[in-house]
């Protein structure tokens, strides 16, 4: 009924330079300053995703910032206007660089603010050491992530299946 696919990048010489829209700028993400500002960014651009539930604050906090790998100059933030518009939230890993969640307002998609934010991430990865980077999509999102990613390079290294089963009155 759906899928999730993994996506990688190799990281070979440095991305090419993020092109903002004008207007738009990038920083990182201030603790306690941001923190319910991306949640609800975050919140706002999955709502459209099949089956997405909310993420009470509490939770996504715990989830993504109370961490060990939490790295606040990894969680990039555009701006427009001194309104948060795009979210590239990466955990510092080791091993590789991972973008956990990549969102874009909706008044902002198909500007250019996700392959911007694509190119950042990747270009501090590179920075870091770290030769490759991934993510996981899903195959309900309908804003066309999965194409933007392949567009960026990256390339789908491992699918998983979600199967379902309708089962008669009773069972």
């Amino acid at each position: 009924m759906r899928y999730y696919w993994r996506m990688v990048i190799d990281l070979e010489s440095p991305p090419p330079a993020p092109p903002w829209p004008d207007g738009v700028t990038i920083r990182a993400f201030e603790p306690g300053r941001d923190d319910r500002a991306v949640h609800a960014l975050v919140q706002e651009a999955f709502a459209d995703n099949h089956d997405y539930s909310p993420l009470p604050f509490e939770a996504w906090r715990a989830a993504m910032i109370e961490r060990e790998d939490f790295d606040p100059k990894l969680f990039l933030l555009t701006t427009a206007g001194g309104e948060i518009i795009g979210a590239a939230l990466c955990p510092r890993y080791e091993r590789m660089g991972w973008i956990r969640q990549l969102v874009v307002h909706g008044d902002w998609r198909r500007c250019g603010i996700a392959l911007g934010l694509l190119r950042e991430a990747f270009g501090r990865f590179y920075r870091r050491g770290q030769r490759s980077a991934a993510l996981v999509v899903d195959s309900f999102n309908r804003t066309g992530a999965k194409e933007l990613y392949e567009r960026t390079g990256m390339r789908v290294e491992r699918q998983h299946d979600g199967y379902e089963k309708k089962m008669g009155a009773g069972s």
